[in-house]
């Protein structure tokens, strides 16, 4: 009762200013629409990529490897959809002061990138273009990733340990709870939707009911 009174919850800005966007009324430059239409006038879909500092600094080389890997997979699949890459804008500032060794592959294949042009790169600082533009997330956990959810559109992070081009390699998965229950425990991963449960002697985990 006390909270009641001395706060009052009016909402988020941020969120707010997401819903009254008008996707057309926004303003998408000649260039991207080149990329986004198909030959016969249609719009492909569109998958916002989002990369972060935080994932950065974890990962090092192997989020440099899943993002050139990520690439990869989208220019194999660009007639039927589009790559809309936006990476925090203080990725350049970030990798030059706090990982110089990184900087010259990452600036090499960002120009690749930029001059094949069959996917957009956003360096705008139009946030809520890319957002209402784009149809799907994907990409790293970050305020931008819980923003987008708001939207209700398909969101799904990327694990730095799946491949596509290359070799597989063990994912991980963790939660915040479980329920321990003699030899198993329950629970469900943070990133996925997906009643597990962990064999105790087994040391084996078990995918079970899909959740809404």
């Amino acid at each position: 009762d006390i909270w009641e009174k001395k706060i009052l919850g009016l909402g988020s800005p941020k969120f707010d200013r997401m819903r009254n966007v008008n996707q057309e009324k926004q303003k998408v430059p000649d260039e991207w629409m080149k990329i986004i239409q198909k030959p016969d006038g249609n719009k492909k879909k569109v998958v916002f990529y989002n990369t972060g500092i935080s994932a950065l600094l974890e990962h090092n080389e192997k989020l440099l490897e899943k993002i050139k890997d990520v690439l990869h997979v989208f220019r194999e699949n660009q007639d039927y959809v589009t790559l809309l890459w936006r990476p925090h804008p203080l990725m350049d500032t970030i990798i030059k002061t706090m990982r110089p060794q990184l900087r010259e592959e990452y600036q090499k294949f960002v120009k690749k990138y930029r001059n094949e042009k069959w996917g957009i790169y956003d360096d705008t600082v139009d946030l809520d273009r890319a957002m209402k533009l784009s149809d799907a997330y994907y990409g790293d956990g970050s305020s931008v990733a819980i923003l987008y959810q708001k939207m209700n559109k398909p969101l799904i992070f990327q694990s730095v340990n799946v491949r596509y081009g290359g070799k597989m390699q063990e994912d991980f998965i963790w939660s915040y709870n479980f329920v321990a229950d003699g030899q198993d425990i329950w629970f469900v991963p943070y990133y996925y939707n997906r009643l597990c449960r962990y064999h105790c002697g087994e040391n084996k985990i078990t995918l079970l009911k899909q959740l809404p």
